[in-house]
């Protein structure tokens, strides 16, 4: 059996680097003799733009660690998440198609991450967005089973959509075996097209262990975060100035504000020099968090790390988020802001510095069942899998 990992296995976005993670060790422990790898597939227009961002930037200092950081993130990838041996960067969809109907799978899972994002620009060549078509909402042609799972539509307005182009979503979703949806915004997407065969499952984070680092590269990277003697906080969030006047609070109050990724706002940026799995542990040194990340938001309820998180996107102002979503199902909203809604004088962060025992209990509660549904959904997608081999045998 060969089972296709289809996903945005982007070069530098760490959470999506470990959600492929998790997901490919939790199928690799359902059907341990099987093949289990990422298809190296990726939007070339969609490419050029994760690399063009990453090189062209005001902070010329800034380069140079962005580019140890695409190193370093395609290392793990070749070493933790097996990478397929063929690869492809086109944004024709035909030629997705053929290429991953060579390859020869059994069957693909879909997700997780935003892999049915469709933003405005997906018809202009020259936008650098992912065309749609494309082949992460599989389609009729392709030949293996489809399976999604945590797939999400984050931002995707089907308004906007060409005739052709809704019809072309409606027949492709309605031919996975199974689908797993990961936030209320691709589940009403879902419903708008007809479609109410799918179930909520949460992010591959939630389901499968992440190793620790190892002490020693611990001790060499993290001594300049490790020796501050203030609290430190964690920063994850774009440029905005409720962002900025947020940090400007915390700086005076003595705080020290440490990037994982790179931040101008930051006194320390981790970029190019840790790995998923050193990033997914920086969560745990944090006094206090703010971010606009779904998977540092995640990492955070991981260790029991206070947070805020701070949507500021606009596009949130008509389509609920990833995080808001997350959130709900923690029953913690109340740790959720829209920065474009409110001023940063509205905040007052003392109110967010500790995690009560009922929130911590909480967090805790959901983990088990996040785990338990999760892994449930996987377990049953491939036993009715293996189950249809069987008959067809």
């Amino acid at each position: 059996m060969k089972v296709g990992i289809l996903t945005l296995h982007n070069n530098r976005n760490k959470g999506a680097l470990l959600q492929n993670y998790c997901l490919i060790q939790s199928v690799q422990e359902l059907l341990p003799e099987a093949t289990v790898e990422t298809v190296d597939y990726r939007c070339l227009r969609h490419d050029i733009k994760r690399y063009k961002n990453a090189v062209l930037t005001k902070q010329l200092s800034a380069v140079l660690p962005r580019i140890h950081d695409f190193r370093q993130s395609k290392r793990f990838l070749q070493k933790h998440c097996n990478l397929s041996s063929n690869s492809l960067r086109s944004d024709s969809y035909k030629k997705a198609v053929s290429f991953v109907n060579t390859q020869d799978y059994d069957y693909i899972l879909f997700g997780s991450d935003t892999v049915w994002k469709v933003t405005k620009g997906y018809n202009d060549r020259f936008a650098l967005q992912r065309p749609f078509p494309n082949v992460y909402f599989g389609g009729t042609q392709l030949s293996a089973t489809k399976i999604a799972y945590a797939a999400s539509a984050n931002q995707t307005d089907i308004n906007r959509f060409s005739e052709s182009d809704l019809q072309f979503l409606q027949e492709s979703i309605r031919d996975f075996s199974k689908i797993g949806v990961r936030d209320i915004h691709t589940e009403n997407l879902l419903q708008k097209i007809g479609v109410d065969t799918y179930e909520r499952v949460p992010d591959p984070t939630f389901i499968y262990d992440i190793p620790s680092p190892s002490a020693e590269s611990l001790s060499k990277k993290y001594r300049t975060v490790s020796n501050l003697k203030e609290p430190i906080v964690g920063l994850n969030a774009p440029k905005s100035r409720i962002i900025l006047q947020l940090v400007d609070q915390l700086r005076e109050l003595g705080y020290r504000i440490v990037s994982p990724n790179s931040s101008p706002y930051a006194d320390v940026n981790c970029v190019g020099n840790i790995s998923p799995f050193e990033y997914y542990w920086l969560h745990n040194e944090f006094d206090f968090m703010i971010t606009n990340s779904l998977h540092s938001t995640i990492f955070c309820l991981h260790h029991e790390t206070p947070f805020i998180t701070i949507d500021v996107n606009e596009t949130y102002k008509q389509l609920a988020s990833k995080t808001r979503s997350l959130l709900a199902e923690f029953e913690l909203l109340e740790r959720h802001k829209d920065g474009f809604d409110t001023d940063a004088e509205e905040i007052n962060l003392e109110e967010y510095y500790e995690l009560e025992s009922s929130e911590c209990e909480q967090i805790r509660n959901v983990m088990e069942e996040h785990r338990i549904v999760g892994r449930t959904f996987l377990r049953e997608a491939l036993d009715n899998v293996e189950k249809y081999d069987q008959e067809e045998y």
